[in-house]
């Protein structure tokens, strides 16, 4: 093995499987991607609530807040996707066809 160099951790050398697949993406990219999912935004939802409990004087600011976050996981989650075939006059992608589904996009 000489010239064969290995840097950090080998999948032989790893005590906990589940470690084997590592998120590399940066701490606010993985707090985007939480607040993407369903129960992030119920966290969020409830994080919002208490914070108009117990902190009243900065309802603004965390209201603003909350509906800003809404939107952009609103905006980002949402598809189009057609009842039916995609029409010609159409001209963004179709999320509901059969195709994109199999090629992933």
């Amino acid at each position: 093995m000489a010239g064969k160099r290995i840097f950090g951790v080998t999948a032989e050398q790893e005590q906990r499987q589940d470690e084997l697949l590592r998120d590399v993406r940066t701490p606010l990219a993985r707090l985007y991607g939480g607040l993407m999912t369903r129960e992030g935004s119920c966290g969020l939802s409830a994080v919002t609530v208490g914070l108009l409990f117990f902190f009243p004087a900065v309802w603004f600011f965390t209201l603003s807040l909350f509906c800003l976050l809404y939107y952009l996981r609103w905006s980002k989650t949402r598809e189009d996707a057609l009842p039916m075939r995609m029409p010609g006059v159409y001209d963004g992608i179709d999320y509901g066809g059969e195709v994109v589904r199999c090629v992933g996009l």
